[in-house]
């Protein structure tokens, strides 16, 4: 999947919660997208997420997923980034 023109990387960064995780999860199935990798690492009360999520369902469109993943940490008081996983790649590569 990766480099797929539908897969996109999240991070969400913030202090845990009972039902954090479930939150975003659900948001990410709301909005369209399908989770297919996820890291998440615990450092104390706070929580680091990184997933990778494929946006090919015929009702997913990246502006509002985009939108509507970024309004929910906002809500929540957590920090939620997206970007498209090329772009995260090419970031990223040495």
């Amino acid at each position: 999947m990766a480099g797929s023109e539908n897969s996109i990387i999240l991070t969400a960064v913030g202090i845990n919660r009972v039902g954090v995780l479930g939150e975003i999860t659900g948001k990410i199935s709301d909005l369209g997208g399908n989770v297919m990798d996820i890291s998440q690492k615990m450092m104390g009360n706070k929580f680091n997420l990184l997933m990778e999520i494929d946006l090919s369902g015929k009702n997913s469109n990246f502006a509002e997923f985009k939108e509507g993943m970024e309004k929910l940490g906002e809500k929540n008081g957590y920090k939620v980034s997206i970007v498209r996983e090329k772009i995260f790649r090419y970031m990223h590569r040495i």
